[in-house]
């Protein structure tokens, strides 16, 4: 069965990544996306609302100095991504974009295990 919801969400996300290439909506290049287990446990819609506000440039419950870090990034090309998000049962989700855009991480806050699923 877990099998199954990691499928199911790997599909998902294929999904997702595509309606925002196709749409517009994305502000700058996610890469491939890199999905924590302890993230997948907060499930596929939260995932995919915390990407989906990452990608069009909200960046949710970050400092002023990584806002305007984000903004920069985002205006020139060239740096990392980074927003967090309360999900609903009160976990933080972060989603970080690497400075060369090859990858998007989502993970949970303080989830250095480095494991997750590659979408």
């Amino acid at each position: 069965m877990a099998a199954r919801l990691v499928r199911a969400g790997a599909v998902a996300m294929g999904r997702m990544k595509t309606a925002l290439r196709c749409c517009g909506a994305a502000l700058f290049a996610l890469g491939r996306l890199h999905v924590t287990p302890k993230a997948q446990a907060c499930g596929v819609e939260e995932v995919l609302c915390a990407l989906a506000r990452h990608a069009a440039g909200i960046h949710g419950d970050v400092d002023e100095s990584t806002e305007l870090q984000n903004e920069g990034a985002i205006a020139s090309g060239n740096g990392a991504v980074r927003s967090v998000f309360v999900s609903a049962s009160q976990l933080r989700i972060v989603v970080t974009t690497a400075v060369d855009r090859s990858v998007t991480r989502i993970e949970l806050d303080g989830d250095a295990n480095g494991e997750g699923c590659a979408v």
